[in-house]
């Protein structure tokens, strides 16, 4: 999967497949490689792809890619996410991408596949809609960048992985009444104007109620000027066959 891409000044050419089995070896993972794609040890197929290249200031490079992930058991064909990054030139873009991945979500599909979660906080609910069944929430690494530092322990509730979910928790319930896998990302903003904005997908499409939802968990925040949050969550049907 050689890319070549002339960016107006210059002519840059990668392997995007190399560059997430970069990322994947530098992290301690072990894998199997494809043509088109890296398979983990856990049984995790992930296929990288390029959605969107631009040129920056200074020379550098905007991309925007993709990674499906599927799993023969847990995980049904079509479920990817968006990496958004900046490098100096096209590896450094897509490997920054691939890094974000591999820290935020990376972990929370490791969780799914294990017996016990090792990496992520993880909660059971009992569903009636589904009887027998009770269905998995798997809240992954939270990301967060504010001008100031953010809430300490002497707060009330300060910022931990359940926090996103919480907010919202009404709006994603239909999903835990479902039996099916749904990959969440959260993300919620507040702007250099106090305004709120988020954005929200699922099995990498966009859900408005969710989105909806967020912004209102922002209008909750303290001041603390501009400030973002970001996180990938997974809601399964627990116990199903590994």
């Amino acid at each position: 999967m050689e890319f070549r891409k002339d960016l107006g000044d210059r002519i840059e050419s990668t392997n995007v497949v190399d560059c997430l089995v970069n990322v994947v070896a530098e992290a301690g993972h072990r894998f199997t490689r494809g043509k088109g794609w890296i398979e983990l040890a856990a049984g995790l197929v992930l296929q990288p792809r390029i959605a969107e290249i631009h040129s920056a200031e200074r020379n550098g490079v905007r991309t925007v890619t993709t990674i499906e992930v599927s799993h023969a058991k847990k995980i049904p064909p079509g479920v990817f996410e968006f990496q958004h990054a900046t490098g100096n030139d096209l590896r450094s873009s897509f490997v920054q991408g691939f890094e974000n991945w591999e820290r935020l979500d990376l972990p929370v599909f490791l969780d799914l596949l294990s017996p016990k979660p090792e990496f992520c906080m993880s909660m059971v609910i009992e569903a009636p809609e589904l009887p027998g069944r009770k269905r998995q929430i798997i809240l992954g690494p939270v990301w967060r960048y504010g001008q100031q530092p953010a809430a300490d322990e002497a707060e009330e509730h300060p910022f931990c992985p359940c926090c996103m979910f919480r907010s919202a928790a009404e709006t994603f319930m239909e999903m835990v009444k479902l039996d099916e896998l749904f990959a969440i990302r959260m993300f919620a903003m507040r702007d250099e104007r106090g305004q709120a904005a988020a954005d929200c997908r699922v099995n990498g499409l966009g859900w408005d109620a969710g989105m909806e939802a967020l912004k209102k968990y922002v209008e909750g925040w303290r001041a603390r000027g501009v400030e973002m949050r970001k996180q990938f969550i997974l809601i399964a049907t627990a116990g199903d066959a590994r």
